[in-house]
């Protein structure tokens, strides 16, 4: 059952992806480092959703987004995080620059807005400080994943703070969001991507699992901006920490 659910999924999700790469060539044209018109941002959204839905994620969201451009700092624990994410709110995402030059995924994500960041360059940070800052100030959301890797999602990591300057400095909130991908093991097996797990391994049990739950939590947000970028962090981080650890099922007693 699970080769036939994953087959017949890696056909609809490879039909999905065609789609995209129209659309890169159409309604995202010259997209590339740009702030993405309403069209483009509800385009995108769309994509998003399908997508999720076709990989198996069922996706629930809890509270609601504060209604203005926002920093979104989120944990990370799967690729999966994007779909569900973008399926929850319109956003633009911070990547590694090395997904920019994957085949087919760094296309769909250089001409759907994605904000690549290069890391360990010398001005890596302040780079990608001065595009997030601009995006933000056009009016779009911007998600960083401040923990700068993914984790197996039991907890969430320290917030790197650098990256909130951009916040500071368009005189946006930060919206705290939190990932959950509830399991009575305490987080879904599946879903992690961690340590050096290979994409294309990862990605067939994914879709060959019946389905996913994610659950998308938005904390209360940050309106005082107006301050230093590591306190800005640790609220952030604090409040992620406390949801996901909140809402994570219980895993199974030792015996």
């Amino acid at each position: 059952m699970g080769f036939l659910r994953c087959s017949y999924r890696l056909f609809r999700l490879s039909l999905h992806i065609i789609w995209g790469l129209l659309l890169v060539v159409t309604v995202f044209r010259h997209a590339e480092n740009k702030a993405l018109t309403p069209r483009q941002i509800h385009t995108q959204h769309r994509w998003l959703t399908k997508a999720g839905r076709i990989v198996g994620l069922r996706v629930t969201t809890h509270g609601i987004p504060i209604d203005a451009p926002a920093l979104v700092a989120a944990n990370h624990i799967s690729w999966l995080d994007i779909m569900a994410i973008g399926s929850a709110l319109p956003v633009s995402f911070l990547s590694k620059s090395e997904v920019g030059r994957w085949a087919v995924v760094g296309t769909l994500s250089s001409a759907t807005g994605t904000l690549f960041i290069k890391r360990g360059g010398k001005n890596a940070a302040a780079e990608a400080i001065e595009i997030m800052r601009d995006r933000l100030q056009h009016g779009m959301n911007v998600v960083l994943f401040a923990e700068g890797t993914t984790s197996t999602g039991e907890t969430v990591q320290r917030f790197h703070p650098r990256l909130f300057t951009a916040a500071v400095e368009a005189n946006v909130p930060v919206q705290p969001l939190a990932v959950v991908y509830p399991h009575p093991q305490g987080v879904h097996p599946i879903a992690p991507f961690i340590d050096d797990n290979d994409l294309l391994t990862h990605g067939l049990k994914v879709l060959s699992e019946p389905s996913i739950p994610v659950n998308i939590y938005f904390c209360e947000p940050i309106t005082d901006t107006q301050t230093e970028r590591r306190t800005l962090a640790d609220t952030a981080h604090q409040s992620v920490k406390q949801t996901v650890e909140q809402h994570q099922l219980p895993g199974p007693e030792e015996g």
